[in-house]
């Protein structure tokens, strides 16, 4: 798993139990430590805290961000200042496997001990008889 994937989903499972947490203990954030979620922004300066939080000392606020590299997400605690956490997409199939590079075949040292056998060409024939 790359750095990037492995990224996105500890962010994710983060925001996931935050929110749980928020519906477990619906108080506001600086009263208790609720997470604050605001609006989607187009940069980092759009991420403030709301007024009416701007003296949270127990809470952590997100703030999604609709940048032109891509999504992002920005994150705040104690009523601090908002830090980016860029995210970034995983690249689509396998780059590298037991060494080898591209577009990579499985061979049968690949799956020995799966019980499995790779199978290079398969051939079929139907035949139809009508009743």
């Amino acid at each position: 798993m790359k750095r990037s994937e492995l990224l996105a989903i500890v962010l994710s499972l983060l925001c996931l139990v935050n929110i749980a947490t928020m519906f477990m203990r619906p108080t506001p954030a600086y009263a208790q430590s609720a997470p604050i979620i605001l609006g989607v922004q187009t940069s980092l300066a759009g991420c403030t805290w709301p007024t009416t939080y701007a003296t949270v000392t127990n809470g952590m606020a997100f703030c999604p961000l609709n940048l032109s590299s891509g999504p992002a997400l920005a994150l705040a605690v104690n009523g601090g200042a908002f830090i980016q956490v860029p995210m970034t997409t995983a690249s689509n199939g396998v780059t590298s496997f037991n060494g080898r590079t591209g577009a990579v075949t499985l061979t049968d040292a690949d799956v020995t001990g799966t019980g499995l056998k790779v199978v290079t060409t398969v051939t079929s024939t139907a035949t139809s008889t009508p009743q």
